[in-house]
């Protein structure tokens, strides 16, 4: 067999088997590469749920000021209790604010520190509160946890499960396709059984009315012949 190799060059194979052993390594690295691009966006979301949860706490015992500032001085303040700056395009959830603040007369460094302190300073008002502090502690407690778990588990393991996941997937298929299956076979049975006793109706009535039309026949060929 003649195909294209890992290296996108045509190679010979000997066997189905000798493609199998070049796919698994290559597809192997990429799970490699996989584990480690979820790594860097788990933890990177697990820093910022930590920012988060600290600058909650922060402002409702009052160590932070975040109202009736300047918001140079607010920057600065941010950068000196060593909150990260994040910088992802990602999408604003409930907590933030959707429209962009920025000041013309803003520096360039002051601008910098603005995105990347647009993931805290973009919070609402209202939930600034120490519920919802804890929340965000519940939900660094749980992505701290699928960390854990995600640098325990090797990229075999990861490709195993996600073989797992496709089986439970195409299992379920199966089953639905084969269910429907017997749902129009027991549809089209019964139609054949109504047909067949439909004929078996209509074959009976035409030989009760073929035998009364012989009868009729008979007793009128008695009579004339009478």
């Amino acid at each position: 067999m003649t195909l294209f190799d890992s290296q996108g060059k045509i190679h010979r194979y000997k066997t189905s088997l000798d493609i199998l052993r070049m796919f698994f390594h290559h597809r192997l690295d990429f799970y490699v590469k996989r584990k480690v691009i979820l790594l860097e966006k788990m933890s990177n979301e697990l820093k910022i749920l930590e920012n988060k949860a600290r600058f909650v706490e922060e402002v409702c015992r009052g160590d932070l000021v975040v109202s009736n500032r300047k918001r140079a001085a607010l920057l600065a303040d941010l950068k000196e209790r060593g909150y990260d700056l994040s910088y992802q395009n990602e999408k604003k959830d409930a907590d933030d604010e959707n429209e962009d603040d920025t000041t013309p007369e803003e520096s360039a460094s002051d601008a910098e520190l603005a995105k990347g302190y647009e993931y805290l300073l973009g919070m609402k008002i209202w939930s600034l509160t120490f519920e919802r502090a804890e929340e965000l502690r519940r939900q660094k407690a749980e992505k701290a946890e699928e960390v854990k778990k995600l640098q325990a588990t090797s990229p075999e393991a990861i490709w195993l499960a996600d073989l797992d996941a496709i089986d439970v997937v195409l299992t379920e298929r199966d089953s639905d396709i084969s269910a429907e299956l017997k749902r129009e076979v027991l549809a089209q049975n019964k139609s054949k059984v109504r047909q067949t006793k439909k004929a078996t109706a209509a074959k009976k009535i035409t030989a009760k009315s073929k035998k009364k039309a012989d009868e009729v026949s008979f007793f009128h060929d008695f009579l004339i012949i009478s």
